[in-house]
């Protein structure tokens, strides 16, 4: 499923003439949780405490699901060691082009172990959470590290045949690489739209591949697919915006809400 972060008044409109779903968390909750904290290790070990607060709405002629939160979600992350108060701003899921777009605000707060060695595994979860994530990618970016940090770029041009990658053997100086002293952000801005990103430590998951159906690689693949004419601003911590300009596909869709770090994270 392809993610696609949106802006927050996207659509605002269309809840009014939309049906609330009676049950809806007994007739979408599992959809939504295998969507919003998705189904990697981590995911599973993952709970919404209040799904209650959670209203649902189905468009039928639009084919258009909409969730929306009156309060913030409750989650609690037992693999990773955080509580999360996630403020959702809504989630909608469009059946036609199984593409998923939610926006929200993540607070963090650190969980307190309960049993010898469970602040040790939380840290070995969190750093494996965290090897070849976005927001490793981000900050490699920012740092100048990609090379080091295992990631490789490759540019994706379509062709009369198909589609055809081509490796940037220096990226910074392909992509229009700036950086703003002043502010202490990074932006950049592709020649190309269509980025492939290689994370060459560590192969896809089982699960990924048996949900997916790609062929196993010796490398996680993610595809950037950046707005004609828009450029990414990334700051030291590896938030990045206009996130609205920004689509996901591949390997990063596979790790949601359950795999998600604190931007304050260090591995």
């Amino acid at each position: 499923i392809e993610t696609k972060p949106k802006e927050k008044e996207l659509e605002e409109v269309a809840i009014v003439s939309t049906s609330e779903v009676k049950n809806g968390w007994e007739k979408y909750g599992g959809f939504f949780e295998e969507n919003f904290i998705g189904k990697t290790k981590l995911g599973r070990n993952c709970t919404i405490q209040n799904y209650q607060v959670l209203k649902f709405y189905y468009s039928k002629k639009k084919n258009r699901l909409k969730i929306r939160a009156a309060e913030p979600l409750e989650i609690v992350n037992n693999a990773l060691g955080y509580k999360i108060k996630y403020t959702l701003d809504s989630f909608i899921h469009e059946y036609a082009t199984q593409v998923s777009v939610y926006s929200g605000y993540p607070l963090f707060e650190e969980m307190q172990p309960a049993i010898a060695g469970q602040k040790e595994m939380w840290q070995a979860n969190r750093v494996e959470a965290y090897n070849g994530s976005m927001l490793h990618f981000m900050k490699s970016v920012y740092a100048k590290t990609l090379k080091e940090n295992d990631f490789e770029i490759q540019y994706l041009i379509k062709t009369d045949s198909g589609e055809a990658a081509f490796p940037l053997k220096n990226f910074y100086s392909g992509i229009n690489y700036n950086k703003d002293d002043s502010t202490q952000t990074v932006e950049f801005t592709p020649n190309r739209p269509d980025l492939a990103i290689l994370y060459k430590k560590e192969k896809p998951s089982e699960n990924y591949l048996i949900q997916s159906g790609d062929a196993n690689k010796a490398f996680q693949l993610s595809i950037l697919n950046i707005a004609p004419q828009k450029s990414i601003v990334i700051e030291q911590n590896g938030y990045y915006y206009d996130q609205n300009d920004l689509t996901i596909n591949g390997y990063w869709t596979w790790e949601k809400v359950g795999d998600m770090l604190p931007y304050d994270f260090k591995p």
